[in-house]
C-alpha cells in the first residue's frame, strides 16, 4: 500500500511515462516489477527481469544509481517496454542491503539530469526508512506472537502440573497441610479434614498449632 501510494503521488506528476519499484528477491536473485508500477503492461509485471543483463539488475548488484541517456547504446539495457530511450534507476536499500530499485523511463533521449538522480536518491532513502521501520515492527510482532505462544504453553504445562499435584493431594489417605512462610495454613486435604475435625475453611490461615486443640484426637 505504501509503495502504491508513493508511485501514484510521484509518478503521475513527475514521471508519467514510466515510474515504479522493482523488488529484489536476494534468495532467488530475481527482480520483479511491483504491481503498482506505472507505465508497463500487466504481462510484463509477471516476468522476471534478467540478472545481471539489465540496467535494473546492474543497479541491484552495484548498489549505485545508473543513468542511461540513450538505452539503445547502453550495454546493460534490457527492453521491458516499448518507446523508451532514456532510463534512470536508483537502489532502494534497507540496512545497506538492496531490496529493490526505483526505475524511471522516458521516450525522449537524455531527458533526465543530476537533479533527477538526487531527487530519486533522496526519495529512495525516505522510502527505505519507512520500510525499515515497518520491517522492525513486523519482526517485533512476530517475536511477540512467539513469546505469547511460549508463555501460553508454559502456563498450560504449569496448570497440568498443578492439577496433577492437586489430584495427588486430594486423594491421599494421609492428612496433609500446606502453609506459607509465616506458618499460616493455606491448604488442607480431605483426609486432614476428616482426621482433625476441622473443615478446610476453618483451618485456612490458622496456625498449625490449632491441631493441638481439644477438638483434635491425641493420636492425630
Amino acid at each position: 500500500k505504501f509503495l502504491e501510494k508513493s508511485t501514484n503521488m510521484v509518478g503521475a506528476d513527475l514521471y508519467p511515462h514510466a515510474f515504479g519499484f522493482i523488488m529484489y528477491d536476494a534468495a532467488n536473485k530475481e527482480l520483479f516489477a511491483h504491481n503498482s508500477y506505472l507505465g508497463i503492461p500487466e504481462d510484463v509485471k509477471q516476468k522476471s527481469i534478467p540478472f545481471p543483463n539489465s540496467i535494473i539488475g546492474h543497479v541491484a548488484l552495484s548498489g549505485k544509481p545508473y543513468y542511461a541517456p540513450n538505452v539503445l547504446k547502453d550495454p546493460y539495457y534490457f527492453k521491458g517496454m516499448d518507446a523508451v530511450l532514456s532510463e534512470l534507476a536508483v537502489p532502494l536499500k534497507v540496512n545497506n542491503d538492496v531490496i529493490g530499485v526505483i526505475d524511471v523511463a522516458s521516450p525522449e533521449a537524455d531527458v533526465f539530469s543530476q537533479r533527477d538522480i538526487n531527487f530519486l536518491t533522496t526519495l529512495a532513502g525516505n522510502i527505505a526508512a519507512v520500510m525499515e521501520r515497518a520491517s522492525l515492527y513486523e519482526t517485533l510482532r512476530v517475536q511477540a506472537e512467539s513469546l505469547a505462544e511460549q508463555v501460553a504453553q508454559q502456563t498450560n504445562e504449569l496448570k497440568l502440573e498443578r492439577d496433577r499435584l492437586f489430584a495427588i493431594l486430594e486423594s491421599a489417605g494421609e492428612g496433609i497441610l500446606l502453609t506459607d512462610t509465616q506458618a499460616h495454613i493455606m491448604y488442607a486435604n480431605p483426609a486432614m479434614e476428616q482426621q482433625s475435625g476441622y473443615s478446610r475453611e476453618e483451618l485456612r490461615l490458622q496456625d498449625p498449632r490449632i491441631l493441638g486443640s481439644d477438638r483434635v484426637p491425641d493420636a492425630i
